[in-house]
């Protein structure tokens, strides 16, 4: 259901990312920074359900206006393995998931409730990989 409500309405709000502290050191000082990305609202041009890239299949890819694809993964029963979450920051490839296990029967039917939780709500969303904040860390690494 979740992924055929994101195929018809092509919106979706992303997390915001904010990633651990990234630590540097320059000579003898140490510092520590912040990446952080605001949560967006996107909205995408168009999406496949369980299209396959190289060898795996994420529920969902949202095809953006700028040419850049978001992988989504809907988790119902259980989370992104570490093999897609490892091979999503080996391929610079930016991918979130959308946290749905705690919704009841009674949230399922509620359609206004659905739909904020699937388009809008942030809390129950992350990102897997951000390759902007990646980018971003690592600049600030190289400082």
């Amino acid at each position: 259901m979740a992924k055929q409500l994101l195929l018809e309405t092509r919106v979706l709000t992303t997390p915001k990312y904010h990633p651990d502290v990234v630590l540097y050191a320059v000579g003898r000082y140490s510092f520590e920074d912040e990446v952080r990305i605001p949560s967006k609202l996107l909205h995408f041009d168009s999406a496949e359900a369980e299209v396959t890239v190289e060898h795996l299949r994420p529920d969902l890819a949202l095809y953006l206006p700028q040419g850049q694809i978001l992988l989504v993964e809907i988790r119902v029963t259980h989370a992104v393995t570490a093999e897609k979450a490892a091979w999503a920051a080996k391929t610079n490839r930016a991918m979130q998931e959308i946290d749905l296990s705690d919704l009841s029967d009674d949230d399922l039917l509620d359609k206004a409730h659905f739909s904020h939780r699937l388009f809008h709500d942030t809390a129950n969303k992350q990102w897997i990989h951000n390759p902007k904040g990646a980018q971003k860390a690592a600049e600030k690494l190289l400082r």
